[in-house]
């Protein structure tokens, strides 16, 4: 199978390590899916020029390898999510991924995803970004990526289980392009309309459950002390009315 160029295994009940010889210097490969399986062991390294790498909802272990990224300027999505990576990724690896549309690093309970440091600067533009539970910005005090407001192409978006801190990013909000965007289980706090007063979302799903967001009723100025308990709405966010009741907060 030297002309090989797209191998798709997934959902075949594989176990055992993936094979290095897969990815010989001479592989043609470009297209490698393996999702939903149960591979073990450490990711290897790929020398060749891969598009789409997929190895989600596996039991991979140890650490994403940077090698992966060092000439991959054509890899347009690569998903992890759902294994056991741990350690520490920094995304001045993905920088010179041009190409990068689609990242999925989530639900890997050890891993830790390091945004703001050291500086890079991206040369994508992604549609989905997902790095929910993965102990976003440990070391840089929990806080959003900074990066996400070059992204005017993002469409799906979750932040999730993180414990984010600081106010309500409300440039989240605004581009134009979003149509989901997840942050539940977070520290987030501060204002909820405050960011819908003076601009127009594209939102169709919205989830800040489980936060400590608080807000002021328009009709008393009285600030309540419960956190929301809203999870999502659908629709247009210019313009929203907000129905307050003490604990629970519903967007129409």
């Amino acid at each position: 199978m030297e002309n090989l160029e797209k191998l798709d295994l997934s959902r075949n009940r594989l176990h055992g390590n993936l094979p290095s010889s897969i990815f010989s210097n001479h592989s043609t490969i470009v297209v490698f899916n393996v999702s939903d399986n149960q591979l073990d062991g450490n990711i290897p390294s790929y020398p060749g020029i891969i598009q789409q790498f997929n190895l989600s909802n596996n039991r991979l272990q140890g650490n994403v390898p940077s090698s992966i990224f060092s000439n991959q300027s054509q890899i347009s999505l690569f998903d992890v999510s759902g294994n056991q990576l741990e350690g520490l990724v920094s995304f001045s690896m993905f920088a010179n991924s041009s190409s990068l549309d689609y990242l999925d690093l989530s639900s890997n309970h050890e891993l830790e995803v390091e945004t703001e440091s050291p500086s890079w600067i991206p040369t994508f533009q992604l549609t989905t970004l997902n790095l929910a539970n993965c102990n976003l910005n440990k070391k840089n005090g929990h806080v959003v990526p900074s990066f996400i407001s070059t992204q005017i192409n993002l469409q799906y978006l979750d932040l999730s289980y993180n414990s984010l801190e600081g106010g309500i990013p409300c440039q989240l909000f605004f581009n134009t392009n979003t149509t989901e965007l997840y942050l539940r289980s977070n520290k987030i706090e501060g204002s909820f309309l405050d960011c819908f007063i003076n601009g127009t979302s594209s939102l169709r799903s919205f989830d800040i459950s489980d936060n400590h967001v608080k807000e002021t009723t328009s009709r008393t100025g009285k600030r309540q002390d419960d956190s929301y308990k809203m999870a999502s709405f659908r629709g247009q966010a210019k313009a929203m009315a907000l129905k307050a009741s003490f604990g629970e907060a519903e967007l129409r």
